[in-house]
């Protein structure tokens, strides 16, 4: 059910509930004036519409954090992309609702290992404007743009969108238009996308691992950029001990099934 329909499905059940209490609180006051219903009347119509609308909201949240947890819980972007699929179809048109479920779309997809795809839907959906809502969403895009670009190996890409996520950040902080939380991501993103040295980056994201990787999501890909870097360190036991970790706990995943790829590349070369 829409956001509309379940707005009006609540107003109409409260405002029925109002008229029937407003009803006898003005015969037991005798209100006899019109002006005194008048009011009565207004104030009715523009609480049942709030409390609609609220109502609609939260509902809507919770359902799409049910789609979500197919994949930052349960591993299953497939299972995301299918479900989710019903709300890109409809409605291409660039607009703020629209980029907020492209954007959305695009985790699965990003999970999914469809990159590029993931990078069209993302750049598609960036807003121009500089209000509060807008500067929200666009800081998601440039978080998953450079989640993609970062997965690809397009570490040059991937820095670009860092600048523009460090400024929007930057444009929240100074206009407190909404509370700053991104700046952990950010010192994520320098890390992942290669900002700093090999052992700065296998130190961090060790220490990441273990302090604030809270989803299963989160602590698979983690484990798997330590994996590649231990890699690219030369490190071979460790390497394979990770990526056993990302396909053991990752199925589903795209980084799982790469992971096997990868350890059976490696036992090649070893033999």
């Amino acid at each position: 059910m829409s956001k509309f329909k379940k707005s009006i499905l609540v107003f109409w059940g409260v405002f029925l509930l109002l008229c029937a209490v407003s009803y006898f609180v003005a015969k037991d006051l005798e209100f006899e004036f019109s002006l005194a219903k008048y009011i009565i009347f207004v104030v009715m119509v523009g609480f049942s519409f709030a409390l609609g609308y609220l109502f609609s909201k939260g509902a809507d949240n919770r359902e799409n954090r049910k789609y979500l947890d197919l994949i930052i819980r349960d591993g299953n972007p497939k299972a995301f992309l299918k479900e989710y699929e019903k709300f890109i179809k409809p409605n291409m048109k660039k607009s703020k609702s629209n980029s907020v479920t492209k954007t959305t779309y695009s985790l699965g997809l990003i999970a999914d290992g469809q990159y590029d795809k993931a990078i069209s839907y993302l750049s598609e959906s960036i807003l121009q404007g500089n209000n509060k809502s807008e500067l929200r969403i666009n800081r998601v895009i440039y978080n998953y743009l450079c989640s993609a670009y970062g997965n690809l190996g397009d570490f040059e890409s991937g820095k670009k969108y860092l600048e523009h996520l460090k400024n929007t950040n930057r444009d929240i902080k100074e206009n407190k238009l909404i509370p700053n939380e991104f700046e952990s991501v950010i010192e994520f993103y320098e890390y992942f996308l290669g900002d700093f040295s090999l052992e700065e980056s296998i130190s961090y994201f060790e220490d990441y691992f273990k302090t604030k990787a809270a989803t299963r999501y989160n602590k698979i890909m983690v484990k798997n950029k330590l994996a590649l870097l231990y890699k690219e360190k030369g490190d071979m036991e460790k390497f394979n001990e990770y990526m056993d970790f990302v396909e053991r706990y990752g199925k589903g995943l795209y980084v799982a099934v790469k992971a096997r790829k990868l350890i059976n590349e490696n036992l090649a070369e070893e033999n």
